[in-house]
């Protein structure tokens, strides 16, 4: 009885041991997978936000050059009178 609690015991903890392991050496793919996936994220996030700052700089532009053909065009409405 002794004899077999003494191989569960180790049965148990070798298996312990060599999940452990595997858990452990068997991740470094996957981190540089995840690292990869995440550094492309990243890449694509910063172009996201170039283009978005690009868009609200011409907006601002045209903003600005409506406004000024509003009021030029309100000018040249009040001259003939």
């Amino acid at each position: 009885m002794i004899q077999i609690l003494l191989y569960l015991s180790a049965t148990f903890v070798l298996g312990l041991a060599l999940g452990w392991l595997l858990w452990k050496f068997g991740n470094t793919d996957q981190a540089d997978a995840q690292s990869t996936e995440t550094e492309y994220w990243m890449e694509r996030l910063d172009q996201a936000r170039n283009e978005r700052d690009l868009l609200e700089t011409k907006i601002t532009a045209l903003a600005r050059e409506k406004e000024n053909l509003t009021k030029r065009l309100k000018s040249a409405e009040q001259k003939p009178q």
